[in-house]
């Protein structure tokens, strides 16, 4: 009987090709939404990791006093004498990384690929907190040098040793480019531009003077970093956060996966309609292909076939097809996630302006772009096991009535 069902099933290409196709295309939806959306996520976990392996503990301000549109008041210049007196600390430097600078191309417009925001950062002191990694050139030295992020730059058609001018809170001003950077191993940072600075420079064309979008601090040989975040909110206002690296690497991974949770419950919205559009094409392609062989089974039934055998006959045709749907579903969902990466590279930088997520881009180069890597465990097959259900379930009302044929 399996080579009955078959050659049946092959006998019938156009119909194999079309139902197989629409168990493909929900798949398709279900898959690419979660490997896009886990990569996106692991990305950022990896960002996050990496800029803060360096940091014992970090103040960051609190976002319940943000405003309207999402800033929060700076860390003022005290707390940073404060914290560096304690005991345990060993070093601990400010830093800036806000949105309100703008970085123009050489033709005079904003640069940033896709609408997406232009930061200023500053350089840190300490090797050991800085997430820039200069690959060409060296870090900005005096007031009137910048680094710019390497996709900026090439975008851009900048070089080591051009002018870029940059306007902040304060009037124009063109600055030496000094070097080109990566942010944690990446050379664009989602589509955005980011000109690094020094520390007096980012504050002064931010408006910040005497204050801080983050301070970090690294421990004494044998301080274990919990104790000395206890010793530091000793001493801090209650109004800012308090956090070991590792505490704000989750904290922020925590942030934006609770920021892009729309993405996948509108993309998975899609992805349901299309199985549930798909699971009815397949019900009435099977319903009408059992009556058009009601003589076929009939003619099984009379050369000695059971209903049990032609039930399980059709049964087979339809989780062949669930299979095979999947199958495919599931490799043109990764492909095609991996392309959506690719392209919207530009959108994972629109995390910063609002709520939670914009603590995760003003931490010194916390907010960087996704990577897209394709080595997320997002590939396990969970749209591939959804795929093969309404195949098999569409199968099963139409094998009963074949297993029902009367005799010709």
């Amino acid at each position: 009987m399996r080579k009955v069902a078959f050659r049946g099933l092959f006998a019938r290409k156009t119909r194999l090709f079309l139902t197989a196709l629409a168990v493909a295309l929900g798949v398709t939806l279900i898959a690419g939404t979660y490997v896009f959306t886990d990569t996106i996520n692991n990305s950022f976990d990896r960002i996050f990791t990496e800029t803060n392996k360096g940091t014992d503990v970090s103040i960051t301000p609190n976002d319940d006093l943000a405003t309207e549109d999402g800033s929060v008041p700076p860390i003022p210049a005290s707390i940073l004498q404060r914290v560096k007196a304690l005991p345990g600390v060993q070093t601990a430097e400010g830093s800036i990384f806000d949105q309100s600078g703008t970085i123009l191309g050489k033709d005079g417009k904003r640069v940033g690929a896709g609408g997406a925001p232009n930061f200023i950062a500053s350089s840190h002191l300490a090797q050991r907190f800085e997430s820039f990694k200069v690959s060409e050139g060296h870090l900005p030295r005096g007031s009137g040098e910048v680094v710019l992020d390497k996709a900026t730059a090439r975008r851009e058609k900048y070089k080591v040793g051009d002018t870029v001018p940059i306007q902040g809170e304060t009037p124009k001003r063109n600055y030496r480019l000094v070097g080109l950077a990566q942010i944690a191993g990446v050379d664009s940072f989602g589509g955005a531009g980011v000109a690094l600075l020094t520390l007096q420079e980012a504050q002064r064309i931010t408006g910040k003077t005497h204050a801080f979008d983050e301070i970090v601090l690294a421990g004494k040989p044998g301080t274990q970093p919990a104790a000395l975040k206890a010793e530091v909110r000793r001493v801090v206002p209650r109004d800012v956060n308090v956090r070991t690296g590792a505490e704000q690497a989750d904290q922020q991974s925590k942030d934006i996966r609770d920021e892009l949770g729309f993405l996948q419950t509108a993309l998975l919205a899609f992805a349901g309609i299309s199985l549930f559009v798909g699971a009815f094409i397949i019900f009435n392609t099977f319903s009408i292909t059992v009556a058009q062989r009601s003589r076929e089974f009939a003619l099984l039934r009379v050369l000695g076939a059971s209903r049990k055998q032609i039930r399980r006959s059709v049964l087979a045709e339809g989780l062949f097809l669930g299979g095979l749907g999947s199958s495919i579903g599931l490799a043109l969902g990764i492909l095609v996630a991996s392309g959506c990466g690719r392209s919207s590279s530009s959108w994972a930088s629109s995390c910063r302006p609002t709520g939670r997520s914009s603590r995760a881009a003003r931490s010194s180069s916390r907010c960087s772009s996704a990577p897209w890597s394709r080595s997320s465990p997002a590939w396990r097959p969970r749209g591939g096991r959804r795929g093969c259900r309404p195949s098999r379930r569409c199968a099963t009302t139409p094998s009963s009535r074949a297993a029902r044929a009367r005799d010709a």
